[in-house]
C-alpha cells in the first residue's frame, strides 16, 4: 500500500506500549496518517513514585505537561528533590512550557531545558540528544522517565540497550484530561479499549473546547466510527448513538460481527489492530477477507492461535476481495499486528 492509496486516518485510543509504537511506525513508514491519544486518569501515588524514585539521575525526561503538574504536587510534598533530576528533557512545546514554569515557581534560575519531539518518538533525535548530553559510556548514567501514561516503553527499552539505567517513574494526575489535543484532525476510525477511555472520549465530543484557529470542534469527531475492543465498550458506545465495529480483539464471534459491519458500511477503509501475540496470518486473510461466508472456525488461545477452513464461496469472496482493496500487512515476530486496507 502507498501513502496515495490510503484515504482515512487512524486514532489510537489508550494505552501505549511496545506494540503500539511498532503499528504506529510501521503505518507512518507507509505514509499512513495515524495519531495517538494517550487516555489516561488515574490519582497520584505519592509513596508509589518516591519508591521508584533512585536518585541521583544524571538525565529527567518529562513526557507530558500532566507529568509536570503531578511532581509539583511531589515537590510540595517532598516525595522528590529537584537537586536530583540533573539534566532536564522535556518532550514536546507544551511539556518544556510546563517545566519553564515550574522552574519559575521554584525561583530555580539557570536550568537548561532540552525539549525532544512529540510521539511518535523520532529515536535518532533523542538519543543523538541523550548520548551528547552523557557524553560517552552510558554505564554509570542513569535516567528517569516521568510520565503521566505508559508511552515510553521504546524509549526505555533503547535506553537500556545502549547500556542506561533506565527507572520510569508513573506521575500521574488529578487534572481533567482534554484529549484528544486540539491540534488533533478529524480521524476515520476512533479505538477505544476501555469504558473509561469511552467515558473521556464522550466527555470530550461535548466539550466546548476548540481547536486554536476555531477550525475543529469536539462534535465533529461524532462521525468518527469506534472500533470498540469488547462487547461490552461497544454496547455502551452504541448508546451514545455512535457510529460502532467491534474490534477482532477478543473471539472469533468479535471477527464475524465486525465483518458484517464492515461490508455493510462499505468503508471505502479498514483497519483491524490485533492485540496480545498478534494474529495467524492466514487464518486473518480468510476471516476478514472471506466475508464471514461458510467459514466454520476452530479457535484456540484467543487470536494468537485460531484457524480457518474455507469453502469455495469464502475463497470466491476472499479473490473478490483482494481485487477490491489495496491490503497491508503489519508483522512483529512472525505474527500479524494489524491489517489495513482501502478501496483502490
Amino acid at each position: 500500500m502507498s501513502g496515495g492509496c490510503w484515504e482515512g486516518e487512524i486514532l489510537a485510543v489508550g494505552p501505549e506500549g511496545p506494540t503500539t509504537d511498532r503499528l504506529l511506525n510501521a503505518l507512518l513508514g507507509e505514509g499512513i496518517k495515524a495519531h495517538h491519544s494517550p487516555f489516561t486518569k488515574i490519582v497520584p501515588t505519592p509513596e508509589r513514585v518516591q519508591k521508584q524514585f533512585q536518585p541521583p539521575y544524571s538525565i529527567s525526561v518529562f513526557c507530558s505537561a500532566h507529568a509536570v503538574s503531578s511532581f509539583s504536587s511531589l515537590l510540595k510534598e517532598n516525595a522528590i528533590n529537584f537537586s536530583h533530576l540533573g539534566e532536564l528533557i522535556a518532550q514536546g512545546p507544551t511539556t518544556a512550557t510546563a517545566l519553564t514554569q515550574l522552574l519559575s515557581s521554584l525561583g530555580i534560575k539557570g536550568a537548561t531545558i532540552h525539549q525532544i519531539c512529540n510521539p511518535p518518538y523520532s529515536s535518532p533525535q533523542i538519543f543523538d540528544l541523550i548520548c551528547g548530553l552523557v557524553q560517552g559510556e552510558w554505564k554509570e548514567e542513569k535516567m528517569a522517565v516521568f510520565q503521566s501514561d505508559k508511552g515510553v516503553d521504546f524509549l526505555l527499552s533503547q535506553g537500556r540497550e545502549k547500556g542506561a539505567d533506565c527507572h520510569s517513574i508513573h506521575c500521574y494526575t488529578t487534572c481533567p484530561i482534554t484529549y484528544p489535543p486540539s491540534s488533533l484532525p478529524l480521524c476515520e476510525f476512533v479505538i477505544i479499549s476501555s469504558l473509561q477511555q469511552l467515558s473521556l472520549w464522550t466527555s470530550f465530543i461535548h466539550s466546548n473546547t476548540k481547536s486554536p484557529d476555531d477550525s475543529l470542534e469536539p462534535k465533529q469527531y461524532q462521525q468518527t466510527k469506534v472500533i470498540a475492543t469488547s462487547q461490552r465498550i461497544l454496547s455502551e458506545a452504541e448508546k451514545g448513538n455512535f457510529s460502532c465495529l467491534l474490534s477482532p480483539s477478543h473471539d472469533a464471534e468479535s471477527f464475524v460481527s465486525l465483518l458484517k459491519s464492515f461490508h455493510m458500511a462499505n468503508l471505502s477503509s479498514f483497519i483491524f489492530v490485533f492485540e496480545n501475540e498478534g494474529a495467524d496470518k492466514e487464518g486473518v486473510e480468510h476471516l476478514i477477507l472471506a466475508d464471514g461466508g461458510e467459514i466454520t472456525r476452530r479457535y484456540e488461545k484467543g487470536l494468537s492461535g485460531f484457524a480457518a477452513q474455507v469453502t469455495d464461496k469464502a475463497l470466491g469472496d476472499i479473490a473478490e476481495n483482494k481485487a477490491k482493496y489495496h491490503l497491508k500487512y503489519f508483522e512483529a515476530d512472525g505474527r500479524v499486528t494489524a491489517f489495513a486496507g482501502s478501496l483502490k
